[in-house]
């Protein structure tokens, strides 16, 4: 008998522990709160990189986040320095 039996687990958000490419949150904040606590289980820690925004209305529809030694941060310019 050739049978293809397809199983998808059922998970609650305790059990969720492994993040994955295309995984979507309600909000930010519940996203960067999931990576937070995913990389202090693991020993290392994360920070926002960057955001991807609608063409539209500028909305913001996405937010990378790496690991804090990930590359070098872009530093902000501010008035003071009269950099562009």
């Amino acid at each position: 008998m050739n049978a293809v039996v397809s199983f998808v687990p059922q998970l609650g958000e305790q059990e969720l522990r492994e993040p994955y490419i295309g995984m979507e949150f309600q909000s930010l904040d519940t996203g960067f709160k999931f990576y937070l606590d995913y990389a202090h289980r693991n020993g290392f820690s994360v920070r926002k990189n960057r955001i991807s925004r609608s063409r539209k209305d500028k909305s913001i529809i996405g937010q990378e986040f790496v690991c804090s030694k990930e590359g070098f941060r872009l530093k902000k310019c501010n008035q003071a320095c009269n950099c562009d």
